[in-house]
């Protein structure tokens, strides 16, 4: 018959999954922090590109009278969206 022998956990055995877990709790919440902090990048670069459009639809949808009454040529709208002049 096979003699099992079993192993005295120590003090610090009995603390070593503790750890463990730990560490790997540790790892998803960073992971979990830095995929929230990249859906709020996108989204606000998201948000963005629909300010842009919006105002260039706004824009171009001007007259050339109108666009010089605010001070802008039809071919320095796209830069005065993007810049914010």
């Amino acid at each position: 018959m096979a003699e099992v022998i079993l192993h005295s956990q120590t003090e610090n055995d009995m603390q070593l999954p503790h750890l463990k877990l730990n560490h790997v709790s540790s790892l998803v919440m960073l992971r979990a922090a830095s995929l929230v902090g990249f859906i709020q990048w996108a989204a606000s670069g998201m948000e963005r590109w629909v300010e842009v459009r919006r105002d260039q639809r706004i824009l171009l949808s001007m007259n050339d009278q109108q666009l010089k009454d605010i001070g802008i040529s039809r071919g320095e709208a796209e830069r005065a969206i993007r810049s914010g002049r």
